[in-house]
């Protein structure tokens, strides 16, 4: 049993050489897509879905996935409809809480229901086709294991600064009790899901056939953008992250992988920030 875990940690190592990993990977799927291309005629229309949809998503989010936009129309469906329900609900206890539910919907929204959509009626593709499986994960189960530790490392290394205290997690009374900050990290990990979809598998896999291993450097660029207003060093992190996640979905044709490391990694950030302040829950409700 040791020697398979040792002979296991030893590929994973070896498959984190960056030629390996990045140039071999991008050479076969360059070549791939060629194959591919050679046999469709006419003219290739999937890059062109697939990126003026993520253009719809992205305005979308940006412009009504907002928690101001959640308390704006709670405000106005109080004031104008004198709804008992939404007066109680912007002075209630959790109304923070329905806020960052109201921006991880509209980030699911955005980031897979939509696309979901156009690939599935739109592009007549199966979702299988964008990520949506699990094929690939248990070969690269120990190259996540890996992954993950060295990122569990510097997050808790990162969670010493002031920063990076202010900034998670984004739901400030997520340590009054397990209740909140379950359900808070239940909104998080789904909107995670949902991001890992549109950026790795609607948007990489989806233009694959057409922009081979370019697809990653496709999806880079808007990824490292949503990551504006966080702290500098996380958004530096993004493109580094980005670009391996990417890599890692076209290696494994699954955003399966990616979303692991992404859920673990970001809710590990939020329970380092809260220790690190000593304000872990310690009652079930409050």
């Amino acid at each position: 049993m040791a020697e398979l875990a040792a002979s296991r940690l030893r590929a994973a190592l070896a498959l984190l050489q960056p030629r390996r990993f990045f140039l071999e990977t991008w050479r076969t799927l360059d070549e791939q897509a060629r194959a591919e291309r050679a046999q469709h005629d006419g003219h290739e229309l999937q890059p062109l879905v697939v990126l003026v949809t993520a253009c719809v998503s992205l305005t979308l989010i940006q412009y009504l996935g907002s928690a101001f936009v959640f308390a704006d129309l709670c405000d106005y469906l109080a004031d104008q409809r004198h709804s008992v329900f939404f007066t109680d609900l912007r002075k209630g206890p959790h109304y923070v809480l329905w806020q960052l539910g109201y921006w991880a919907s509209l980030r699911v929204l955005g980031y897979l229901v939509i696309p979901a959509l156009v690939a599935r009626h739109v592009l007549r593709e199966r979702l299988r086709e964008h990520g949506l499986c699990i094929a690939g994960l248990r070969e690269a189960g120990p190259l996540v294991a890996l992954l993950i530790s060295g990122a569990l490392l510097l997050v808790w290394a990162f969670s010493q600064l002031p920063a990076f205290q202010a900034y998670y997690p984004f739901y400030r009374e997520a340590g009054r009790s397990y209740f909140d900050l379950g359900l808070w990290e239940l909104c998080y990990v789904a909107q995670f899901f949902a991001l890992e979809f549109f950026f790795r598998g609607f948007l990489v896999l989806g233009c694959r056939r057409s922009l081979g291993s370019h697809a990653a450097f496709v999806s880079l660029l808007p990824y490292c953008m949503i990551h504006f207003g966080k702290p500098w060093p996380e958004t530096l992190g993004a493109i580094g992250a980005g670009l391996v996640f990417a890599t890692l979905a076209q290696r494994t044709r699954s955003i399966a992988s990616g979303f692991v490391i992404h859920a673990v990694i970001a809710v590990a950030m939020d329970l380092a920030s809260l220790a690190r302040l000593g304000q872990l829950p310690s009652v079930l409700f409050s």
